[in-house]
């Protein structure tokens, strides 16, 4: 079966000015046919909190078979949907796939209220441990911010140990959770403290699955210094933003650079940058990842070689010879680092015909005494050679 369309633009040049955002291409867009919807009962509404604290309301839902598969619970996505949407506990309601694999409420059928339905209670206190929730206006989701919240907690350990994390075979959800209510893990430095004779104690763990675990634990000592700053959850810090930024920085240096210098980096946006520095000012945070790196956790980026170690560039305008993607590709290759824009960080920017503001940005800080460097196309392959 298809599910939809995808519409490109049919110039290759074209495609290289519009280039990608961390997810996806510029020059192409997916358009999704209508999504087969059934009908069924809301039964109830329950609310999760995620592991930053967002609550998400789930719709719990008389079973009913859609799409090749029995859906009993569907996503409501954040409180706004459910008062945007007007649901009550008891409709009717339509539910599809959201691009034929995620559940979720597409409206209530209100021609089929009958005046027993109920109208939704939006929690003020966390479900889980009663603290007050919170409402930033720069969101539409509540947030508990109790960062003690044993469901935060469980979750932020979960990530830890997933397989796009640090890959702790043996520690899946529902262990996390056992060894959380056991009192044996409550932070994740506390997964390296587990012994033997603590978890020989334990129902269901022979020999054999000890071993396996203390071993899967050991060697996730040698995760590479990106996968561990993705792991340990940092908001909006995907595994693309752990990369550029473990490339580029030490936890120690990450540490000292300011909100501009991180969105100078290209690929790193303004919410990714905040959530890094604020992040990085937790006194909790911190003493958590000097205890990682006591206990052998890689906090350094991997040795790079190459002419451009510690060099970083930009470009600006139209290149008659190497593409700017070509251009990049070599300062990558060669231990540089390309920006997104204009800093006192940056080293060298390239130069082409019709230059735009970046030139006029890198000269005023030249004349502030900032040692940029403005080069030619000539210059930089030059540098290269």
């Amino acid at each position: 079966d298809t599910d939809g369309v995808v519409v490109k633009v049919n110039d290759l040049k074209a495609r290289e000015e519009l280039g990608f955002t961390n997810k996806s291409p510029r020059w192409a867009i997916a358009f999704k046919y209508p999504a087969q919807q059934s009908t069924t009962i809301l039964k109830d509404i329950t609310f999760q909190v995620g592991r930053t604290g967002v609550i998400t309301p789930v719709a719990e839902l008389e079973p009913v078979r859609l799409a090749g598969s029995l859906i009993s619970r569907a996503t409501l996505h954040n409180c706004e949907e459910i008062e945007r949407k007007g649901i009550k506990i008891g409709d009717h309601i339509f539910i599809e796939k959201g691009g034929d694999v995620i559940p979720k409420v597409v409206k209530p059928i209100e021609a089929k209220r009958d005046g027993r339905e109920r109208k939704v209670e939006i929690p003020k206190h966390c479900p889980v441990c009663s603290s007050d929730l919170a409402h930033s206006e720069e969101e539409v989701a509540l947030r508990c911010v109790n960062r003690d919240c044993p469901a935060i907690k469980k979750n932020q350990l979960a990530f830890f140990v997933a397989k796009d994390g640090m890959d702790i075979v043996g520690l899946g959800r529902s262990v996390v959770e056992r060894f959380f209510d056991l009192g044996l893990i409550q932070n994740i430095e506390d997964i390296y403290s587990l012994k033997r004779e603590i978890l020989e104690d334990l129902e269901g763990f022979g020999d054999r699955s000890i071993d396996n675990l203390l071993e899967s634990i050991e060697r996730s000592k040698e995760q590479p210094y990106e996968r561990v700053l993705f792991s340990l959850g940092i908001r909006h810090v995907g595994k693309h933003g752990a990369r550029l930024l473990s490339e580029r920085w030490s936890i120690d240096d990450l540490k000292q650079q300011s909100l501009e210098e991180l969105e100078s980096v290209d690929g790193i946006g303004f919410k990714t940058a905040q959530s890094v520095v604020d992040f990085l000012r937790s006194e909790e945070n911190i003493n958590r990842i000097e205890e990682l790196k006591s206990i052998g956790l890689h906090f350094n980026p991997s040795k790079k070689e190459g002419k451009f170690i510690g060099k970083t560039f930009l470009v600006t305008g139209e290149f008659k010879d190497m593409k700017r993607s070509a251009i990049k590709r070599l300062v990558e290759q060669n231990g540089g680092t390309f920006l997104s824009g204009v800093s006192k960080t940056l080293n060298y920017l390239v130069v082409g015909d019709k230059p735009g503001s970046k030139l006029k940005k890198a000269k005023d800080l030249i004349e502030k005494g900032s040692p940029i460097q403005v080069i030619d196309e000539r210059s930089f392959i030059n540098l290269i050679d």
